[in-house]
């Protein structure tokens, strides 16, 4: 084993973790499975789809921006520039009442102070984009026109600031679900639920629970499991899973065995999960949420048996897909071994560059070779 910790933590056994054939500290761990969680949660087709849907707004909504009319507007006396400033703020606050944002309102937009008390509680941050879509004529603002592009100005705001609530509640929801299955010693149908439902949050069509409807996977030439099968296919396969474990040693970190021996162990955990990934996703349980329940349950699954989690990007989308429709637990063993090995090379280079060795901790006689 492998003993590294950060000078300033000294060597309190309460600030180290172990990890496979590792000691670890910590802080440097928390720090690798928070960072990676950031970064499995855009692996989600869905969670980037609705970034991706932000970020069309955010694009239409820059667009309306003027840099010139920003620029005459500042050039205005400050008497002026009040002036236009109200009816900005008018317009959006009507625009607001109009557009069902605030109910029930309309009586108060003679008031000059309601208006204004409005706008700086609920759309200050309009202030700067307003300046962009002033309309000058011969250097004079054009009231009528300004109000015309308010008008998309609000609708882009709220769609974008929508977009992005749907995206980030998404995330964070991806990301509370991995740290739930962190937790968990073992994986049973109930806790499926669990991280299935976790991940849904939110969405304005979740379905708690198995699947009610049939499904299917978009493009997959085979049928899912029917959805009066779901329980007992799910059953079977997490029984098969826990006799897996219980039968075949795929200890790694054990002393005076090879590296070649160390390898081959490794691999049969990630031919291992290969297979329960790839059958649970042709059940296909849920209404939705399949992929990223799936997803989680296998990164899960590799840390608890002390190795580093995986990414499947949207690059490794078809390649993927094609594993599950052919049921090939070898190939994608071997590319799940593969990204384990170079991400815990990562993890290791990173440690080695703020961290200590202290020789006299490191067992020789099974010291890892890197």
């Amino acid at each position: 084993m492998i003993v590294l910790w950060y000078d300033n933590l000294g060597d309190s056994m309460e600030q180290e973790i172990i990890f496979g054939e590792f000691k670890l500290p910590k802080k440097f761990y928390d720090k690798q499975i928070k960072n990676y969680a950031e970064s499995f949660s855009h692996t989600s087709l869905s969670c980037e789809k609705a970034f991706n849907e932000f970020e069309e707004y955010n694009k239409e909504f820059n667009a309306l921006y003027h840099p010139e009319s920003a620029a005459i507007f500042s050039e205005k006396s400050i008497e002026e520039q009040e002036k236009i400033n109200k009816q900005l703020h008018f317009f959006v606050v009507y625009s607001a009442c109009y557009a069902g944002a605030l109910i029930n309102e309309e009586e108060h937009l003679n008031d000059s102070n309601w208006v204004e008390e409005i706008f700086q509680k609920y759309f200050a941050d309009l202030e700067g984009p307003l300046k962009g879509i002033i309309v000058f004529q011969n250097g004079e603002y054009q009231e009528r026109d300004t109000y015309r592009n308010v008008i998309p100005l609000f609708r882009l705001s709220r769609e974008r600031s929508l977009a992005l609530l749907k995206a980030e509640k998404m995330k964070k929801n991806h990301i509370d679900a991995f740290k739930y299955a962190l937790t968990l010693d073992n994986i049973n149908v109930s806790e499926i639920i669990k991280i299935n439902a976790e991940v849904t949050k939110d969405q304005e069509d979740q379905e708690v629970g198995f699947k009610k409807v049939n499904n299917m996977i978009q493009g997959a030439s085979f049928a899912t499991v029917d959805k009066t099968n779901v329980r007992g296919a799910v059953e079977q396969l997490l029984y098969d899973y826990q006799k897996s474990l219980e039968s075949v040693n795929t200890s790694f970190s054990e002393k005076n065995i090879s590296q070649e021996e160390k390898n081959n162990r490794m691999l049969e955990i990630c031919i291992r999960e290969a297979r329960f990934h790839i059958e649970f996703e042709r059940i296909h349980p849920f209404a939705d949420g399949n992929g990223r329940t799936g997803r989680i349950i296998l990164n899960r699954n590799l840390i608890k048996q002390g190795l580093p989690p995986i990414l499947i990007t949207t690059a490794m989308y078809d390649i993927y897909t094609d594993f599950i429709a052919k049921r090939d637990y070898q190939a994608f063993g071997k590319l799940i071994f593969m990204s384990v090995s170079q991400e815990m090379a990562r993890w290791i280079s990173e440690l080695r560059s703020s961290l200590k060795i202290k020789a006299s901790e490191i067992d020789f006689e099974n010291k890892l070779s890197l």
